[in-house]
Parts: C-alpha cells; sequence; structure tokens
C-alpha cells in the first residue's frame, strides 16, 4: 500500500561544467563568459565571481553564458551555483552543496592602452605589419587587435611596450558600411584600431588608427627620365603623393628615400646600380612605397646607362661610298633603340647587339681618311 505525501521532490539532471572561455577580462566587467558542461536546462543558475553572483544565461542544455562584474585586477574563482532550490518543500539558497567548483579562475586585468602605430596607412588589399606602441601587459599569451569592423587577428609581443598585428583588407575593416577610396589625400579611408588579451574585450579608446589607400592607382603612374647613370633624379608621376609619410622608391630591390615635389610628383635619387640584376640586361623593375613598407610595381623599367666605351671595330675600315656594316666592341651600350654611332661628323642609327656589341652601317665620307667612329 502506498500513501500520497504532500512533500514535493524536484529531481534534476547531474551538473557539471567542463570549461569556460574567455578566462580573462578587463577589471571594469561586462566579459561574456560562456561555459561548456552538461545539465544546464534550467533557468535557476548563477555564476559566481569570488564573492559576487551574476545571473547565468542558459543557452541549451551544454552551454550557458554569464557577464563578469566589476573586480579589482585579481585572479579570482569562477563557481556555477543553483540560484534555488526545492527540498522537500524548503527554499534554500546557495548553500554549499548549491555550489559547483570546477577549479577555474577567472583574471580580471588592466585593460591594454595602445599610444602610436607605425606606419599610419597602407594599401587596401591589408597585410601592412602594424607595430602599435604602449603600455601593455606581455604576461598574457596571446594578445589580439581588431581593425575596424574586421574580425580579430592574433598579434603578438616584442615586448611590454610594442605590439606587432597585420592589417585586414579594407573591405573587412569596414564592413557593411562598404570603402570608397575616392582620393589618396582628402578620403583616406580611416579604421580605429584596438588590443585585446582574450579576443573578445578590445580597449575602447580612439587613440591609433589606421588609414587606408587605394594601391592600384599606383598602376596609372609613370616615370621620367626612364633611363640615366647612377645619381640621376627620377621622377614618379601620377596619383596624389602630398599624403605620403614615409615614401620610397626601390630600384631592384634598393630602397632610396623619395621626396615630394608636387601634389601629383615624387622625386628620387636612382642609386649605384646593383651589378647581380645587371648581369644580362641594364633594365630594373621600379616600386614605389606611400608608407615605407608597402612596395608597388608601377609596372616601368629603369635602364642603368653610362658612357659607351670601344675597345675596337670590324672592319676598321672600307670603301668611302659607305655601306660596309661596321661591328663595334666595347662596354656599356646598353640597350633600346635610340643609339646612333658619328663617323667624323656624320651619325648614322645603330643596332644594338647587346651591352658589348652594337652594328652600324658607314655613311659615305668624301674626305681624305675615315674617322674611327663614336658611339652613343
Amino acid at each position: 500500500d502506498y500513501a500520497v505525501s504532500p512533500t514535493m521532490l524536484l529531481v534534476s539532471p547531474a551538473i557539471s561544467v567542463k570549461s569556460a572561455w574567455p578566462l580573462s577580462g578587463p577589471s571594469y566587467g561586462g566579459s561574456r563568459v560562456t561555459l561548456l558542461g552538461v545539465g544546464f536546462s534550467r533557468d535557476n543558475l548563477v555564476c559566481i565571481f569570488q564573492n559576487t553572483s551574476v545571473n547565468a544565461r542558459v543557452l541549451n542544455d551544454t552551454s550557458l553564458e554569464c557577464t563578469s562584474p566589476m573586480h579589482p585586477i585579481a585572479a579570482v574563482p569562477l563557481k556555477l551555483a543553483l540560484e534555488w532550490q526545492v527540498q522537500h518543500g524548503i527554499s534554500q539558497r546557495n548553500t554549499s552543496s548549491d555550489i559547483l567548483d570546477a577549479g577555474l579562475y577567472f583574471k580580471y586585468y588592466e585593460n591594454a592602452a595602445p599610444h602610436s602605430i607605425q606606419p599610419r596607412s597602407g594599401p587596401s588589399q591589408g597585410g601592412t605589419m602594424l607595430q602599435i606602441v604602449g603600455q601593455f601587459d606581455d604576461s598574457f599569451p596571446l594578445v589580439y587587435c581588431k581593425t575596424g569592423e574586421a574580425e580579430p587577428k592574433l598579434a603578438s609581443f616584442s615586448n611590454a611596450s610594442h605590439i606587432h598585428c597585420p592589417s585586414p583588407n579594407a573591405s573587412a575593416s569596414f564592413g557593411s558600411h562598404g570603402i570608397f577610396l575616392a582620393s589618396l589625400h582628402d578620403n583616406l579611408a580611416k579604421a580605429n584600431v584596438r588590443i585585446s588579451y582574450n579576443g573578445i574585450d578590445f580597449d575602447s579608446s580612439d587613440t591609433v588608427s589606421f588609414s587606408y589607400y587605394d594601391e592600384s592607382r599606383l598602376d596609372n603612374s609613370w616615370i621620367y627620365p626612364t633611363a640615366g647613370p647612377p645619381g640621376t633624379e627620377v621622377h614618379i608621376h601620377g596619383i596624389d603623393f602630398r599624403f605620403s609619410e614615409s615614401a620610397l622608391c626601390s630600384f631592384a630591390g634598393v630602397a632610396v628615400h623619395a621626396a615630394t615635389i608636387s601634389a601629383g610628383s615624387l622625386s628620387c635619387m636612382s642609386p649605384e646600380s646593383p651589378t647581380d640584376f645587371l648581369v644580362e640586361s641594364n633594365l630594373v623593375a621600379v616600386l614605389v612605397s606611400l608608407n615605407g613598407i608597402d612596395f608597388a610595381d608601377i609596372h616601368q623599367d629603369y635602364e642603368y646607362t653610362y658612357q659607351p666605351i670601344v675597345h675596337t671595330l670590324v672592319p676598321s675600315q672600307g670603301p668611302a661610298e659607305g655601306g660596309n656594316e661596321v661591328v663595334v666592341f666595347g662596354s656599356n651600350f646598353g640597350s633600346g633603340n635610340h643609339h646612333l654611332c658619328r663617323f667624323g661628323s656624320l651619325t648614322v642609327a645603330a643596332k644594338v647587339v647587346s651591352s658589348q656589341e652594337i652594328v652600324c652601317i658607314s655613311p659615305a665620307h668624301l674626305t681624305e681618311a675615315g674617322t674611327f667612329p663614336a658611339c652613343r
């Protein structure tokens, strides 16, 4: 025989916590901490940070979320508890049996404080390695940077005052707002750069920002002159260069300073020729950097030229009426289609075979003796 008892017994599945993330956050609180485990399908759970309880938001049976309260900088125990429990009709609140201690600790920290950034601008395709200077806690194993609305990127500590992180592409940084780079001077697209130790909570300052420019505009640039000896002042014309912070020119990998001489023109001096690149040709690629780090190819070569030297010619004599094919051997003949041979006072076009050989046709010459040809 069974008797009906008025006592109510609440039976719940076992609760356990397997992990939580993040396990750190700023001292002003507000970090959304996700706990993973089993048996969370109930509405009376709280998280306890040291001695402060906050309501848990159950996501499903295996995950819930709690928001960290304010707390001084310290590592504090993080526990899960039943806010109330009915046993035999009696409400009990936070007894020791209601608290689940999984051995988790939440570390409160002082937020990162970035002060400056180098370079301050970069191409819209992203990939610029940024150096952020400020006050940081390099005891954390990981550090993150976030540019505009882009997803956080893993950064790295150089020390407690320097962090390096790559810039995302501009479309990611500006998200749904889009990006329009109409001008490289007045309309640079600017995004704030923020730092986080947990990948979720980023510093709220607007101190550090990074500007994007449209590097594809460099495709329409050109150089003048296109040839000359080392030390030639080479002008690069095209886009608006006024905003360039650390402009450089590169001749076959040799970087030199570039000066802004007008809104649409840079000037740089061609360096000593990098001989490793001049074995077969005096032509070298010219690249331009607007921030001192990222270089873009303007798709126009520069030719190193030198005073030509004539060693010998074959044949060394011929009929006065001209028409002889004369092969001139020497050095520094360069390349191109503008070479000339001069026989006395008469000038004829020359065909370049290599930097050490050219061919020209002797002109008719009415003087008593021929003259050794000069080449240029």
